[in-house]
């Protein structure tokens, strides 16, 4: 049986959990990150977390760079967290944060549709996010009489060596599977490789991403509607291919 070959576009630390899931016997497994973080090295004071109610996290880069300036984790007792997605919760977990709210789907859509049915009175948030995360949830909840505050703590680029290595990868003629965590990572993806392939298939962790690979006209495989997560994503799409 010819082996496939499968490209990864996260960090080797995201993707630790994920080679699990993959038969070295039936795939080549590239490994090219496309967004490398790096920090703003904004301080959480005490001034400004005392205006906050709640802390929205919407990424696990979010929450670690939030703690790494957090100046004393004692100003966080009475706050509430809120999180979309199990990798970020798990990063709250790691940082001995207490989760308050998660909703049901890890969309922001979902998100915003399901606080806004806990939270009748408004409320001071304060929502750590890189330089090219949406604002379209700071401003639903605008819209509702909330203050949310947003802080660009992070920015998001693409390393250095990933570009040539994804040249080469795709100039062997062999790729055919990409798998991709967000709008950022094919954005790059699409700008190195301008003509993407008709044989690749193509996969996306949830709607947002799916949705900006179809506006560069290519269309993507998401997880079911519980399971918005990489892990569910491999699954559905390997366990096709098998079929």
């Amino acid at each position: 049986m010819t082996k496939r070959t499968l490209l990864l576009t996260r960090s080797p630390e995201q993707n630790q959990e994920d080679r699990k899931l993959i038969d070295d016997q039936l795939y080549h497994v590239y490994e090219i990150p496309l967004i490398e973080t790096h920090s703003c090295h904004y301080k959480q004071t005490p001034e400004t977390l005392a205006q906050t109610d709640w802390l929205f996290f919407t990424s696990s880069n979010a929450v670690h760079y939030f703690y790494e300036g957090l100046i004393d984790k004692s100003l966080l007792a009475a706050k509430k967290i809120a999180v979309i997605g199990q990798q970020t919760a798990k990063a709250v977990t790691f940082h001995k944060g207490r989760i308050s709210f998660m909703p049901s789907r890890y969309t922001s859509d979902t998100f915003i549709e399901e606080w806004l049915e806990t939270c009748q009175k408004p409320q001071r948030i304060l929502l750590p996010k890189s330089d090219l995360a949406r604002s379209n949830i700071s401003e639903a909840l605008s819209l509702e009489g909330h203050q949310v505050e947003e802080q660009v703590i992070y920015e998001n680029r693409m390393p250095q060596p990933s570009e040539e290595q994804l040249r080469i990868l795709l100039a062997s003629g062999e790729l055919d599977l990409a798998f991709f965590a967000s709008p950022s990572a094919w954005q790059r993806f699409y700008e190195v490789v301008k003509t993407v392939p008709e044989t690749l298939s193509i996969g996306a962790i949830g709607p947002v991403t799916q949705r900006a690979i179809q506006a560069s006209g290519k269309q993507a495989t998401i997880p079911e509607e519980d399971s918005y997560t990489m892990k569910g994503l491999l699954s559905i799409m390997l366990n096709q291919i098998k079929m």
